[in-house]
């Protein structure tokens, strides 16, 4: 059974665990019984050596395979419900994260097109850079 299988029927696996849990109890508490403990302190102690119910389920579940599954449809209801009630703060965080991937886009381009695409020349490492001065003027300027 692969995980989608076991997600998709995980209200029967949720049954067949607790029928199941419950089977071995039972039958730890009958040969507890069987050595001479009395019915209930057999079932204490079963349920002691078995671990806690609520453990002994999460660990099952865990392994599944399908938990991350099952966290994100919460974590998706969660955020839809805060959505529905806070419908203020959901438009401030969805115009931030608009902003900041289109800053990073922009910045991308440019750092892409400036620094890291070379020179639209035939020979780019045979640039060079001439300075000329005037002795009129005094100033430098660059070419």
């Amino acid at each position: 059974m692969n995980w989608w299988s076991r997600f998709i029927h995980r209200k029967q696996l949720e049954t067949q665990l607790a029928k199941e849990l419950q089977f071995h109890l039972e039958d730890r508490a009958a040969d507890l019984a069987a050595q001479g403990l009395n019915p209930v302190a057999a079932m204490r102690q079963a349920q002691i050596e078995i671990g806690g119910k609520a453990q002994v389920e999460e660990e099952c579940r865990d392994a599944r395979g399908t938990r991350w599954l099952e966290d994100a449809g919460r974590d998706l209801r969660y955020a839809l419900r805060t959505i529905r009630q806070k419908p203020g703060f959901a438009a401030v965080a969805l115009v931030t994260l608009a902003l900041g991937t289109g800053a990073t886009t922009v910045m991308f381009s440019v750092i892409s097109g400036v620094l890291l695409k070379p020179l639209p020349f035939p020979q780019p490492d045979r640039l060079v850079v001439l300075h000329e001065r005037m002795e009129k003027g005094g100033d430098d300027w660059n070419f």
